[in-house]
């Protein structure tokens, strides 16, 4: 009798699994420390001393019994015993069993993907604030208030799971930019209570930062918490780079502040009334003291890396790309702070500035990064530096903003000339009618 082919298929299959499973609890899963220093690698439970770690070896033979005879309860009872048995060796490099709650916990939860969704309401109860509907505003302020609790959470629990700063990898970094970003944002709308733009801006960076995080192949390879490079087992990361990528952030509310100015001003065809509306006012005032914190976290931030530089590699500057641009970026705020307590760049003009300061940030943070060889380089096997993905993301995404607004003030424009047009058109009108009244009362007289 011929057996059918998708039943040998899946023969084979639970063989491979099982196969496999055999052979992954044999000689992936490093367990045993082999020493009591951090840095040093693991082994697994079959290369382990024997005669140092019996009680393991035998639970794990166990283990492997069960998993070939794929009894369930059998391999439920001998995982017990294992784990049992590995909690009773005390070694000093193994973690805490509360993180390893947490990181399961959080493995489970995926906070940074629910926090994306109540960011996703927020902006929705917000916009639909602007059509003055009751009680959205309130809405919107919980659920951004929500998100952020949930934001800080996540930041604050993978902290403790590295042990430091989570600002090692470029994800890290993405999650700790767009959460310092959203804090500065509740700060400023505790400031100033009005509409509720810089929740709504934040609120919008944070959602496609994090949306970033999990799609893009920049960051979403990069989410595994992995061993740091040596050069970076140091408390200076803990204090430069957390101090370079919240300067990070703070531009990017900055340009998020400004780039909603520009929507609202080019709607309104670049009049100077909107212009001179409060909430455009606060927005232009709140881009500079954004700017302003941005600064002072980046002079700092800068200095503390020259110190750390010394202490690494034995000199306080190089001219690294890293360090070069880092510099670059410095001198565009300050030239923009310059004209901003000149009366120079206000309005409009300190929302573009934002922006194209802005550009030198993503630069420097990526383009640096990926493009241009030196000690900050991280580029890793399989990602794209090619010139192409280089054009793609630091040429032709501000080209296609910059044609976005061009549009919107087209369309402003012309809707501001209709409305003028049809004003000056019931003006006529009614000169006429007044007109003819006062030649009729002539004509009586």
């Amino acid at each position: 009798q011929k057996i059918p082919r998708d039943t040998v298929e899946r023969a084979a299959l639970t063989a491979f699994e099982k196969a496999f499973m055999v052979d992954a609890t044999r000689r992936m899963f490093t367990i045993v420390p082999v020493s009591d220093n951090v840095v040093d690698s693991w082994t697994t439970v079959e290369a382990s001393e024997a005669a140092l770690f019996k009680d393991l070896h035998k639970a794990h033979s166990q283990v492997i019994t069960a998993l070939r005879a794929r009894k369930a309860e059998q391999l439920n009872a001998a995982l017990d015993s294992f784990v049992t048995t590995v909690k009773g060796y005390d070694f000093k490099v193994w973690p805490y069993y509360g993180l390893l709650e947490l990181e399961l916990f959080m493995n489970k939860t995926k906070p940074f993907s629910i926090v994306q969704l109540v960011y996703f309401l927020a902006i929705i109860a917000f916009i639909t604030a602007l059509f003055d509907v009751k009680g959205a505003r309130k809405i919107g302020f919980a659920l951004f208030g929500v998100a952020l609790v949930i934001h800080i959470g996540a930041l604050t629990g993978r902290g403790f799971l590295v042990s430091r700063s989570p600002v090692a990898s470029l994800y890290e970094t993405l999650v700790f930019m767009t959460g310092f970003a959203a804090v500065l944002a509740a700060g400023l709308e505790i400031a100033q209570k009005g509409p509720s733009w810089f929740a709504l801006s934040a609120s919008v960076l944070s959602m496609f930062g994090l949306f970033l995080g999990d799609w893009s192949p920049i960051y979403a390879t990069k989410q595994d918490i992995s061993p740091l490079v040596p050069v970076l087992r140091s408390y200076w990361l803990n204090i430069h780079v957390t101090c370079m990528i919240a300067s990070y952030g703070a531009c990017l509310l900055a340009a998020g502040i400004g780039a909603t100015y520009l929507v609202r001003w080019c709607l309104a065809g670049g009049s100077k009334a909107i212009a001179e509306e409060p909430s455009m006012q606060a927005m232009d005032t709140y881009i500079y003291r954004t700017v302003q914190v941005a600064f002072l976290l980046l002079t700092v931030g800068i200095i503390l890396g020259g110190v750390w530089a010394n202490q690494s590699w034995g000199r306080y500057w190089d001219w690294d790309p890293k360090e070069t641009w880092a510099f670059i970026t410095w001198i565009a705020y300050a030239v923009y702070l310059h004209l901003r307590m000149t009366n120079v760049a206000r309005g409009p003009g300190a929302a573009v500035a934002s922006l194209v300061g802005f550009w030198f940030v993503m630069f420097t943070y990526l383009g640096v990064s990926y493009v241009l060889p030196g000690l900050h380089s991280y580029v890793q096997p399989g990602d794209d530096t090619t010139i192409y993905s280089t054009v793609k993301w630091f040429v032709w995404i501000p080209a296609v903003i910059v044609a976005a607004y061009g549009a919107l003030y087209a369309f402003g424009r012309s809707r501001a000339g209709a409305a003028g047009a049809e004003t000056a058109s019931e003006t006529t009108s009614e000169t006429k009618v007044e007109s003819k009244a006062e030649t009729e009362a002539a004509g009586k007289a």
